[in-house]
């Protein structure tokens, strides 16, 4: 199990996510299991699907995270500076679900902007996924931001 506090700036409990799945050339997929404790869920609902952004943002902070550290370098700060189109197809996440959120880098700038594609697959109560290798897809989105790894190589 990754330790998030390891290359995050946040600390509990405004860490979200549970582990890194796997990561590496850009990309990194993080997962959450929907659970009582988690900040925002609601035992009869569970976490409302405005919060996949924030999955978003930590899992591109973790990849970030992980290349600064990689590169014996500090975990840097960042920021959100703009999302496209985040389309989610249900108003929560359910509680006992696993997700899993994937982050591809599509543009890095020297100068720290940074663009990504980003997607929560819904993988069911079951923690290997109740689909085998079918992704149920439940949110997308594009999101920018500022800071990370790039801004630190100066």
């Amino acid at each position: 199990m990754t330790d998030l506090e390891h290359i995050l700036c946040h600390r509990h409990p405004m860490i979200f996510l549970d582990d890194i799945v796997a990561a590496g050339h850009g990309q990194l997929i993080a997962r959450v299991r929907i659970r009582d404790g988690l900040p925002f869920f609601e035992t009869d609902r569970g976490v409302p699907a405005w919060v996949g952004l924030e999955y978003m943002a930590q899992s591109i902070a973790a990849l970030a995270g992980q290349r600064a550290r990689d590169a014996g370098k500090p975990v840097p700060l960042g920021l959100i500076i703009g999302c496209r189109r985040y389309d989610c197809t249900t108003s929560a996440f359910a509680p006992g679900h696993e997700l899993q959120i994937s982050v591809t880098e599509l543009a890095a700038e020297e100068y720290g902007f940074g663009s990504f594609d980003c997607d929560i697959d819904d993988r069911g109560r079951d923690p290997a996924g109740d689909c085998g290798e079918q992704r149920n897809i439940v949110a997308r989105a594009r999101v920018s931001v500022f800071g990370g790894d790039r801004q630190l190589a100066a």
